[in-house]
């Protein structure tokens, strides 16, 4: 199926990316992300880091083939359905097999490798933790790979067992939502969530020369707003010192640590600047 009809698909369940964000755990989307789609009210927002997902894909899929030995196959349906739950499904990345014994293959890229835990272990992010859980919950497998690319040049694996009550508690909280999507029960909006201003803008389109009056309950975010602005203004003239202080003290350094801290300077082609201060442990 094309794109246009797997997500058609999709709006007929609950898949396993949709498990995260039901549970409020997933970076790009809330539950009303979720509930919007499911209505077919929500266009399809295909990002950047979505599109590189799949384009690397087969690259980590063949990098992870290659390192473990193991086989790696393609599933013969672009969905699984749970053989007792109508509106659970999954969309499988890859499956791959261990002393002849099936398991599930997720492929995730990360910028950055400060979520993830050991390699062997099942230390992953929570959202993904809970989206394979969801995978083996509708499948039926016992035991999972991950397999991560991290900064675009380390692969890394996991290993992630069925948990039986994990999957009772999730199924419960995921049927708790689709009947709530059955009955048009639109979530409140996680406001503190990065993805929900976006999500208003897409709900909201603008219509020129339309004026509101709004409540009075609304003084106190007109406030926020604006005593945050400009504190907002005020800690970045203060980061911005501290970080000309830093390269002065760096010199043509390109990299430096002081304490637990790693500090990293470098000119990309198009001629901007790239800082990085962060904490390793």
């Amino acid at each position: 199926m094309n794109r246009e009809q797997w997500l058609a698909h999709r709006r007929k369940g609950l898949g396993s990316s949709d498990a995260a964000a039901v549970c409020n755990l997933s970076a790009w989307r809330t539950p009303l992300h979720v509930y919007l789609d499911k209505l077919g009210q929500l266009a399809d927002c295909d990002s950047g880091p979505k599109r590189w997902g799949r384009r690397l894909e087969d690259v980590v899929a063949l990098a992870y083939q290659e390192e473990t030995g193991r086989p790696v196959y393609r599933p013969a349906r672009p969905m699984e359905w749970h053989p007792h739950i109508p509106w659970m499904f999954a969309s499988l990345d890859r499956l791959t097999e261990v002393n002849g014994q099936g398991r599930l293959l997720e492929i995730k890229t990360s910028r950055f490798g400060d979520e993830w835990g050991a390699p062997g272990t099942d230390d992953i992010p929570a959202q993904y933790l809970v989206q394979v859980q969801h995978q083996l919950a509708v499948t039926g497998v016992r035991l999972a790979d991950v397999a991560v690319l991290i900064g675009g040049q380390e692969l890394q694996v996991y290993e992630v067992e069925r948990d039986e009550r994990l999957i009772s508690n999730l199924t419960t909280v995921l049927a708790d939502f689709w009947a709530k999507v059955e009955r048009r029960e639109p979530p409140e909006p996680t406001w503190q969530h990065a993805g929900t201003l976006d999500l208003m803008h897409r709900l909201h389109k603008v219509e020129g020369g339309r004026e509101v009056s709004l409540g009075e309950e609304s003084l106190a975010d007109v406030r926020g707003y604006l005593d945050y602005g400009g504190e907002i203004s005020r800690l970045k003239r203060l980061r911005d010192e501290c970080q000309a202080r830093l390269i002065h003290a760096m010199g043509e350094a390109e990299t430096a640590r002081v304490g637990v801290a790693v500090i990293s300077r470098r000119a990309t082609r198009s001629g901007q600047r790239r800082f990085l201060c962060k904490e390793v442990i």
